[in-house]
């Protein structure tokens, strides 16, 4: 009762996220663009709702947590939240930590700024600085002395770089900066129309552009294809664990991948090539395929037949339009995502640029099957 959630509020939930005992009509708190305002779930509803008391399968209560469970969960939809001062929202990015990791193992020295909220740990070399993304007096200070600023914001936070922007530029040291991009080719204006997340990123590109005294590069990856094929929530149309896929338009368009690896390797030889990648959109790749590869690929290697749905760009780009209007950015940004990923924008059909940077860049080449093959077996899905 202590945050004004009653019983009422309390749902007892399975694995599977179905409702179990209290079967009524009742209001919860639930998904986060609503900031915390009730939302009325029915009978039957599979929604995943604000997890208060948690008691596992023995009867012991786990401690009080609140669990977001959805496809996407954008720290920024928080940050003006009166939340008590005894909760706390953490975001976690893989591509930060990784590339800590790599950059540490290619003996470059390493700062990190954390909002001065996240509990984040990195290894003793890392000097940890805390700063509001918007200080732009602390932002400045942690700067200091560092020869280039990577940002590893979220895809839909990329409006929050300008004030980072400023500061680098105010930094005499730092040479170089490299937006959060680690995705499509937000150069091109196709998608712009129905997809906003485009623009803004090209936008930041444009702010830095302006700036003097400083550089860029913007790094286009393509799809995670670790995310693409690993997560539960049939992101971009795979379902592994279901067995399901959608399969987009044709199917036959090629589109980019990388694994997570090439990307944390993409970003160190941008700074090891300053001279070849300034101010410019740079391009790399672990493959171009197909969707249709792809399930053939997964299908024999997991002797398992999917249950496929054939579906168009322009119908899931609609449906993510209106899913954002009515204020369901859950589904609504994902659905835009894929859109934009498989449709004839070329959002995603960079393979002949990324092959020639890959080249400039010394990037290795990575195996097809063997990174799907690793993909399954993580997922107890590779067939003996």
């Amino acid at each position: 009762m202590q945050h004004g959630i009653t019983l009422e509020d309390i749902y007892n939930f399975d694995e599977t996220g179905f409702a179990m005992g209290l079967v009524a009509t009742a209001k919860v708190v639930t998904r986060a663009e609503m900031l915390g305002r009730p939302f009325l779930i029915q009978p039957g509803n599979r929604e995943w709702v604000t997890s208060i008391e948690c008691i596992n399968s023995t009867g012991w209560v786990l401690p009080p947590c609140i669990i977001f469970k959805g496809k996407v969960h954008i720290e920024g939809w928080y940050q003006d939240m009166a939340l008590p001062a005894d909760w706390r929202i953490e975001a976690s990015g893989a591509v930060g930590t990784l590339l800590v990791d790599a950059l540490l193992a290619s003996s470059f020295t390493v700062s990190v700024v954390l909002r001065p909220s996240s509990k984040a740990t990195f290894p003793a070399s890392v000097t940890v600085h805390r700063a509001n993304y918007d200080d732009l007096e602390a932002l400045t200070t942690a700067f200091q002395g560092q020869d280039a600023v990577i940002s590893a914001v979220g895809t839909f936070d990329a409006a929050i770089q300008r004030t980072a922007i400023d500061a680098a530029a105010a930094v005499p040291s730092v040479r170089r900066f490299i937006p959060s991009e680690y995705g499509g080719d937000t150069s091109q204006p196709g998608p712009v129309s129905f997809a906003r997340f485009p623009q803004a990123k090209r936008e930041i590109v444009e702010y830095l552009d302006s700036k003097e005294g400083i550089t860029w590069t913007a790094i286009c990856t393509g799809s995670f294809i670790n995310w693409l094929l690993e997560l539960e929530n049939a992101a971009m149309g795979w379902d592994l664990s279901a067995r399901k896929v959608s399969i987009f338009d044709s199917g036959n368009r090629p589109f980019v991948v990388s694994t997570l690896g090439q990307v944390t390797r993409a970003i160190i030889s941008v700074l090891q090539h300053e001279e070849e990648t300034k101010n410019a959109y740079v391009y790399v790749k672990s493959f171009e395929v197909t969707q249709t590869q792809l399930l053939g690929l997964i299908e024999r290697l997991s002797g398992t037949k999917f249950e496929v749905k054939h579906l168009t760009t322009e119908e899931i780009a609609q449906r993510g339009v209106d899913h954002l209007e009515e204020g369901d950015y859950e589904h609504g940004y994902p659905e835009v995502v894929t859109a934009v990923a498989y449709g004839p924008w070329g959002f995603l059909g960079f393979g002949e640029q990324a092959e020639k940077w890959n080249g400039v860049l010394d990037l290795p080449k990575e195996d097809l099957e063997e990174t799907v093959r690793d993909i399954l077996k993580k997922k107890g899905l590779l067939k003996e």
